[in-house]
């Protein structure tokens, strides 16, 4: 799973850099962060792959998809083990 997880967070840093730069196609990183962690159901990687995906549909101009994975990212976060 630590594996995986590596990959994942991997997968959603290279996503984001490509975002950044104004680089939207690269929407087959969001499919395989998302799929990683629907197969390993790992919460810290759900929280990053959910904003990375929100700020990707974001900057695409799809706000309703936006929203959508900003308000599961919000859900996975906990003050406690995150930070303020």
């Amino acid at each position: 799973a630590v594996a995986r997880s590596g990959r994942g967070l991997a997968i959603v840093g290279f996503g984001s850099s490509h975002t950044n730069r104004g680089h939207f196609a690269r929407t087959d990183l969001c499919e395989e962060a998302l799929a990683l962690v629907r197969e390993t159901g790992d919460g810290e990687l759900a929280l990053s792959t959910h904003w990375y995906v929100g700020f990707h549909k974001f900057w695409q101009g799809d706000f309703a998809g936006a929203l959508a994975h900003c308000e599961r990212a919000i859900a996975l976060y906990d003050a406690d083990r995150h930070g303020q």
